[in-house]
């Protein structure tokens, strides 16, 4: 994919100093797909340039979580979008689901909660920086930080319109797979260089979402 797509980060998307690109290759039964640069290898160690402290998780460089406390957030059914942000280059395994090589800019990660504390208990447990790996988001968040959520208490589930809308959009780049093994949709993360704006946001899906802050607790 070269040149620029759309508006949607409150800016072209532009991929024209590096190409960014799908992989889906068999290695040992397991499909490994992610965002990889020309060049990179699956698996290989890559420089932090985060200047939080760098550890070793899962067979990659990596930044420590920082826990992040969600304010604003309300315990009801609903629909979010958590926006992450990461600063470096690293290649994370993602449990049996595969490598996922990273990349600076911003990830957006569709879910939704409709069980007991909806939405902010699972966008709570998201920011946490220590507990059970169980979702692929959990792995990402190994190497990312929340900055943003924006949700919605409609009692309709939306996730699938929301990665669906992202997805036709085209200014941002779905991680094929991630996220989504349950349902029929191409991925429920989704990349881009731009910061992702709310109105930007709001308008594509054609209805209200409310902002929450994530602010550092460590």
């Amino acid at each position: 994919m070269n040149g620029c797509k759309g508006s949607f980060a409150g800016g072209e998307y532009c991929n024209t100093n590096m190409d960014l690109s799908i992989i889906s290759a068999k290695h040992a039964g397991r499909c490994h797909i992610g965002l990889l640069p020309p060049g990179a290898v699956p698996g290989m160690d890559s420089p932090c340039n985060d200047q939080r402290r760098a550890v070793k998780s899962g067979g990659c460089v990596a930044c420590a979580p920082q826990p992040v406390e969600i304010g604003g957030m309300k315990a009801l059914p609903g629909t979010y979008a958590l926006v992450l942000r990461n600063r470096h280059r690293a290649s994370i395994q993602v449990g049996r689901w595969g490598h996922l090589a990273i990349q600076p800019g911003y990830y957006i990660y569709i879910g939704s909660a409709f069980g007991p504390g909806g939405v902010r208990a699972r966008v709570s447990r998201h920011c946490r920086a220590a507990k059970t790996r169980y979702w692929h988001i959990d792995y990402l968040r190994e190497c990312t930080a929340p900055i943003a959520v924006w949700c919605s208490y409609h009692p309709t589930r939306l996730e699938h319109r929301w990665a669906r809308g992202l997805e036709i959009a085209g200014s941002t780049m779905p991680v094929a797979g991630f996220g989504c093994t349950d349902c029929r949709c191409a991925a429920h993360l989704f990349f881009t260089r731009q910061k992702p704006e709310l109105a930007a946001f709001t308008a594509l899906m054609g209805g209200a979402s409310e902002a929450c802050a994530c602010e550092p607790s460590g």
